[in-house]
């Protein structure tokens, strides 16, 4: 995730061969500060995360090479209190927001099957800093306050450190799908 960079005006769009390269115009935004964007794929989908006035999610379908938008749900808060985490949950496309104070942290996941619905919420997680990402039987990786990788299982509320170690907010988790 890009915060700060402004979001490109022009998306191309890479074939097997350079020369079935396609450049396709990002359709104009109204957000003014703080845009943040993410290039990695969730499903089909390239997802820009316009985040400023209109907090809405600019997103490009690969397959129909088309951009749509779509309002962040109403999750009861502000992206000034709240982080945002966009995401994969088993083929659909996910939010996750968590609280920007506190040690003690909770966290909502939404997802977008033509409206936003909640999937999850999570109270009083003591001890992670952010989420990275859910894993095949629904449980979430997490990095912790103390820079570790935990995974995290939602239905029985227990973290279970898998003794990976790092610097802050550089853990990230991509998914692999077979082609």
């Amino acid at each position: 995730m890009a915060c700060g960079t402004p979001i490109p005006s022009v998306l191309t769009i890479h074939g097997i061969w350079p020369q079935h390269a396609k450049d396709v115009l990002i359709p104009p935004y109204n957000a003014a500060n703080n845009l943040c964007y993410s290039k990695a794929p969730i499903t089909d989908l390239v997802v820009l995360k316009a985040v400023g006035v209109v907090h809405h999610i600019l997103s490009f379908d690969m397959v129909n090479e088309k951009f749509s938008t779509s309002p962040l749900p109403e999750f009861g808060g502000t992206l000034e209190q709240y982080y945002l985490e966009l995401l994969d949950f088993h083929g659909m496309f996910g939010a996750i927001f968590y609280p920007r104070e506190g040690n003690d942290k909770s966290f909502d996941l939404w997802v977008m099957n033509g409206s936003w619905t909640k999937q999850l919420s999570v109270k009083n997680v003591i001890g992670f800093q952010r989420p990275l990402g859910f894993w095949k039987n629904g449980e979430l990786f997490l990095e912790s306050s103390d820079q570790e990788l935990v995974l995290f299982d939602p239905s029985i509320q227990e973290l279970r450190n898998l003794g990976v170690h790092t610097y802050k907010e550089t853990m990230h988790i991509t998914a692999y799908v077979e082609s």
